[in-house]
């Protein structure tokens, strides 16, 4: 009996959980108007400046998923940024679980 009543319960929280899109991913952002990549890639180059440690700048900046992209970023090729550039777009249209602690989380 409580099998079943668990089931029903996992079954509801993850459709509760997909049905909570947001339209953007805007973590960090002061400017409203200004695109997610823009402000992470700010994020990754401060944090160049001060640490210069290139490649782990860049993962941490950008979302779990888009990591191999982002780790390439210090060759700085236009094909690599965007590539980047669509990872994280696509991680804006996600639902806010993937964005909080999934694959389009970012990595503090």
């Amino acid at each position: 009996m409580i099998k079943p009543l668990l089931h029903l319960a996992c079954v509801f929280s993850l459709a509760l959980v997909a049905a909570c899109q947001s339209p953007q991913l805007t973590r960090d952002v002061s400017d409203s108007n200004k695109p997610a990549y823009d402000q992470m890639l700010a994020n990754a180059n401060s944090c160049i400046t001060e640490h210069g440690q290139v490649e782990q700048c860049y993962r941490q900046a950008f979302p779990k998923r888009c990591g191999n992209f982002a780790s390439e970023m210090q060759f700085d090729k236009a094909t690599t940024q965007k590539k980047l550039n669509n990872c994280v777009s696509a991680c804006q249209q996600t639902t806010i679980a993937s964005r909080t602690f999934g694959a389009c989380a970012v990595i503090l």
